[in-house]
C-alpha cells in the first residue's frame, strides 16, 4: 500500500410540434398495446439551479476559533479564469479559494501572514508560492504544519503524469503544466510536521461541467492516469480518482469537492482529524455526483510510506 492509493457553442433547431401527425385517438388504451410490450421510463436530467457566488450555506456563518495555530501556514491556489482562449474557465474556483481563506483565518485560527492566496495564478508564481514553505520550513522544521489548497484544471500528459494547469498555461500545453510529482517530492523534503494537500481539479482532461476541455489533439492521450506517489509527512486528497471529473456544485456555487471540505470544517468547528475529514467528503461527495449530476465521482487520499499508521488522527 505504501504510496499508493487507497480507496475506502449549441445549435437550437426550428420549433415544430412534435405531435404533429400522430393519432392519439388510442391515447391510454391498454388494449391497443401488444400484450408483450413493456414500456420504459428514461429518467430526466437532473434540475440544476444556481445560485450567486459568495451565498452558499458554507459562506455564511463561518465558524470562529479561539485558538492560534501560529506554527501552520498555507499556500492556496484558485484558477479559475485562464489568458488562453482554448482553456475553459474553471468555474467557481475563486470563490472556493476565497472562502476557504476564510475559513483558516477564523475557523483554524491562522494568523493572515501565515497564508499565501493567488487567484489566477501563473507558473511562476506557483513555483514562488512553494519556495516560500521551504524558506519557512527551513526556520520552523518539526514545528512546522502545511496545508496547500488547490482548485483549477488539471490534465495528464502523454505518459499519464499529472499537471496542475497555471493560468498563464494552455491546457493543450500540457508539458507546461506545473507537475504534481515535483510538488509532492518538494514537500516530502521538508522537515516538517505534517502536510496536507488538498487539490479540487481531475484530470480527465474534461472541465467542471464535464465538457471536453482538451482539443482534438490531446483528448484521450492518456487513458490510464498515474497516482503520483508521496513521501515525508505528507498527506493528499483529491477531488477525483483516475480519469473522473472534479464537477461543480451549481447549487452552492462552489466546487463539490471544496464544498464538503468547508461544510466539515463549519460542523466541526475545524476539530477534525484528517481521516475524519476524508471519510466524510468521499461518502457525500459520491452520494451527491451520482444523484444530483448523475456522474460518479470518488475522492482518494494518498499518503507517504511513513505515514500509514498515522495519518487518519493528524488534527490541523
Amino acid at each position: 500500500m505504501a504510496g499508493n492509493v487507497i480507496y475506502t457553442k449549441a445549435v437550437v433547431p426550428t420549433y415544430s410540434d412534435p405531435l404533429a401527425g400522430i393519432d392519439l385517438s388510442n391515447y391510454g388504451d391498454d388494449s391497443a398495446a401488444g400484450k408483450d410490450e413493456v414500456s420504459s421510463v428514461k429518467p430526466s436530467a437532473p434540475k440544476i439551479t444556481s445560485i450567486t457566488p459568495g451565498t452558499s450555506d458554507i459562506d455564511m456563518n463561518i465558524p470562529r476559533s479561539s485558538m492560534s495555530r501560529e506554527n501552520t501556514f498555507c499556500l492556496i491556489v484558485a484558477n479559475e479564469k485562464y489568458a488562453n482562449q482554448d482553456t475553459p474557465n474553471v468555474k467557481y474556483a475563486a470563490q472556493d479559494g476565497k472562502t476557504f481563506e476564510e475559513y483558516c483565518l477564523r475557523t483554524l485560527g491562522l494568523p493572515r501572514e501565515n497564508i499565501r492566496f493567488a487567484v489566477n495564478a501563473k507558473y511562476l508564481e506557483m513555483k514562488e508560492m512553494l519556495k516560500w514553505f521551504g524558506e519557512v520550513a527551513d526556520v520552523y522544521g518539526k514545528d512546522a504544519n502545511f496545508i496547500v489548497y488547490y482548485a483549477g484544471h488539471g490534465v495528464p500528459d502523454e505518459k499519464g503524469n499529472c499537471k496542475l494547469i497555471p493560468a498563464d498555461v494552455s491546457i493543450n500545453d500540457v508539458n507546461n503544466g506545473y507537475s504534481l510529482k515535483e510538488i509532492y517530492t518538494s514537500l516530502g523534503k521538508l522537515p516538517l510536521n505534517s502536510a496536507l494537500v488538498l487539490i479540487d481539479a481531475c484530470f480527465s482532461g474534461n472541465d467542471r461541467q464535464n465538457v471536453a476541455a482538451l482539443d482534438e489533439t490531446h483528448r484521450g492521450i492518456a487513458p490510464v492516469v498515474k497516482q503520483e506517489a508521496v513521501t515525508g509527512n505528507v498527506v493528499v486528497l483529491t477531488a477525483a480518482s483516475g480519469t473522473e471529473t472534479a464537477l461543480a456544485y451549481e447549487e452552492q456555487a462552489h466546487g463539490l469537492f471544496s464544498y464538503f471540505i468547508m461544510k466539515k470544517l463549519q460542523d466541526t468547528k475545524g476539530e477534525v482529524s484528517y481521516g475524519e475529514l476524508y471519510d466524510y467528503v468521499r461518502k457525500n461527495v459520491m452520494r451527491k455526483s451520482i444523484v444530483a449530476k448523475g456522474k460518479k465521482q470518488t475522492p482518494c487520499v494518498t499518503v507517504s510510506p511513513k505515514m500509514l499508521n498515522t495519518w487518519k488522527n493528524i488534527k490541523f
